[in-house]
């Protein structure tokens, strides 16, 4: 899992974390909930590196890690021991979710966290109680998951609205079938057990916990709540990576971190990207969505930096191109030829796209430009880069309309330097 640190710069202001918790800098005006989480963490033997400090001043979204130091690749950031991962088992009502296991299945699997955490976060005296303190008020959330239709309809076009249909479906299934039955039944334990409570803490798993990965013959891992370690930004090109051991969890930086680095960054950094391919193609995306190159939805992800899925798209073109003959001794080798894999390089990162094949650029190419043509995004958007740019004019808006602007905004100028970067490639 990599996650990202950011680095101290006194003129790094446009920086944006998503998953970044608001506070002061770590000295006298320290803030006490950040104080009481930082004395947590020591009682906890939790190690965090006196090259980086946690606060609020200089982050974008509530609380964040800062470089204060230069970092080397490979040094430690902090180290969490296993006993303190908020998880099912370490949960004061670890006996009773084990208990009721068979009762509290469900197709996410998330169910035994969530009940964990809606009796941690109502307990006084939970355990990890300076850590969950720390979470944002859940008055103020602004994920779309809590918006209305109207400010919902702020982000046609961007994906987001299909996604938080198909949550909540899911969100409101798992509880009347799986979690209403077991708060009922345990109600001495549950102060707070309403959906949309349940909501609340579905919204947390989703933005802050983290999942170990596991081989492929064994079952997907559970979320578990890492505390620290979820104070960094999430995406899929980072300087930092969690790594598992036995007896704990340790955050390594996978580059060199400099104390002064400044990097700019869009609110929304991805954009889901449908590739249209011919109707004959179908055996071969069929072919791809079972073997797991490519989800169900067919789609890949674009960051402001560069390609987030490039190995899957790149996978993905070179089977969609491959005549009848080559696709088929591709299935019965179960995939690429392991030296074949080896020593291919990766021609979706920016400066490689030059060495792309014409077909390849030429697809990307027509396909971005229909998503830009489509009118799939709202007729007010020509109005967004001038709102952008003015934060006068932003700031009259409400919070959520101001995301919602950011992140048309962002996804177009994503799509518009990846059609640029293509277009200077393409027939020439």
């Amino acid at each position: 899992m990599k996650r990202g640190l950011r680095s101290s710069s006194e003129n790094d202001s446009n920086l944006y974390h998503s998953k970044i918790i608001n506070s002061e800098p770590i000295h006298t005006s320290i803030s006490s909930k950040l104080f009481d989480f930082i004395s947590w963490c020591g009682e906890c033997k939790i190690y965090i590196s006196k090259k980086v400090t946690i606060r609020g001043h200089d982050t974008a979204h509530q609380y964040g890690m800062i470089a204060e130091e230069d970092i080397k690749h490979g040094e430690t950031l902090f180290v969490i021991p296993r006993t303190e991962l908020l998880m099912p088992e370490t949960s004061a009502i670890a006996k009773l979710l084990e208990k009721d296991a068979e009762s509290i299945k469900s197709e996410s699997g998330w169910v035994p966290l969530l009940l964990a955490l809606m009796h941690e976060y109502t307990n006084p005296k939970s355990k990890w109680k300076p850590y969950l303190d720390l979470i944002p008020n859940f008055d103020h959330l602004h994920s779309p998951m809590f918006w209305d239709r109207e400010e919902l309809f702020e982000l046609k076009g961007t994906g987001v609205i299909e996604a938080v249909e198909n949550d909540k479906g899911m969100i409101e299934k798992d509880f009347q079938n799986v979690v209403k039955p077991f708060v009922d039944k345990h109600k001495e334990y549950f102060l707070n057990p309403d959906i949309e409570f349940y909501k609340k803490m579905v919204s947390f798993v989703m933005a802050y916990s983290f999942t170990e990965p596991r081989s492929e013959d064994e079952t997907k891992s559970p979320p578990m709540m890492v505390p620290v370690a979820d104070i960094l930004n999430h995406v899929a090109k980072n300087n930092a990576q969690l790594t598992y051991e036995k007896d704990s969890l340790i955050m390594v930086a996978i580059k060199d971190i400099r104390k002064v680095e400044v990097k700019q960054k869009v609110l929304l950094e991805v954009f889901r990207m449908m590739v249209n391919v011919s109707p004959n193609l179908a055996e071969k995306l069929e072919h791809l969505t079972k073997s797991e190159v490519i989800e169900d939805d067919g789609v890949f992800v674009i960051g402001i930096d560069g390609i987030l899925t490039d190995d899957e798209l790149q996978d993905t073109l070179k089977v969609l191109f491959m005549n009848e003959a080559e696709f088929q001794t591709y299935v019965e080798n179960e995939g690429w030829i392991e030296e074949d894999s080896e020593t291919e390089s990766n021609l979706l990162t920016y400066d490689q796209i030059h060495k792309m094949p014409e077909s390849w650029k030429s697809l990307l190419y027509k396909t971005v430009e229909h998503e830009l043509s489509s009118g799939r995004y709202l007729e007010s958007d020509p109005c967004d880069e001038l709102l952008v740019s003015d934060k006068v004019q932003l700031n009259k808006f409400g919070i959520r309309k101001q995301y919602a602007i950011l992140v048309r905004y962002g996804q177009k100028m994503i799509l518009k330097k990846f059609l640029k970067l293509l277009k200077s490639h393409t027939l020439r």
